[in-house]
């Protein structure tokens, strides 16, 4: 794969789904912040980590594969506007890039860590198998914690792509 396929490969989608977890938490009461404290399981990540993680991912891919240090942005995420907020950071950046501050990157030796193992990928296998699959794995638990918790989202939500009438169920 090319430098150009990779930013186009990958670019997009991040800024489709960063936008998109601002759309799922501007849809979360402010005054219900405590949602954001909600977990699928006792030993897991709270739904507001797992939004704020998913926006993170977009950050520790394209820094690394660019062979620069990410900026350190806001790290509070205890009301939904924060995570809007971060969001809009990361997305800012991502708005920024071109197709040419991907030379390189494709072939980038990018050393990182996944959990306990350490790796070691190029810049499209880190890109397309690590950061993209991460950062949708984070969205979708933190999207799945809002519905289990009785936020009115769906999938047009998730992607902003589905478009369903009003009150409209599968079941």
């Amino acid at each position: 794969m090319n430098d150009a396929c990779l930013f186009h490969s990958t670019v997009p989608v991040m800024q489709r789904y960063v936008t998109q977890s601002t759309v799922i938490a501007g849809k979360i009461p402010d005054v219900s912040a405590f949602v954001l404290d909600q977990r699928l399981t006792d030993d897991g990540f709270s739904c507001g980590e797992h939004i704020w993680i998913a926006q993170n991912f977009a950050m520790r891919g394209v820094f690394p594969v660019r062979n620069l240090r990410a900026p350190d942005l806001q790290e509070e995420f205890s009301r939904p506007t924060e995570l809007i907020t971060h969001g809009e950071a990361v997305l800012s950046y991502l708005n920024s890039l071109t197709v040419q501050d991907f030379d390189g990157c494709a072939t980038r030796s990018i050393s990182h860590r996944a959990g306990h193992a350490d790796l070691v990928q190029s810049g499209a296998v880190y890109l397309l198998h690590f950061i993209v699959p991460n950062m949708l794995f984070h969205l979708v638990t933190g999207y799945a914690i809002l519905r289990k918790s009785g936020l009115d989202i769906g999938k047009a939500d998730f992607d902003g792509l589905h478009a369903y009438p009003q009150g409209f169920r599968f079941t």
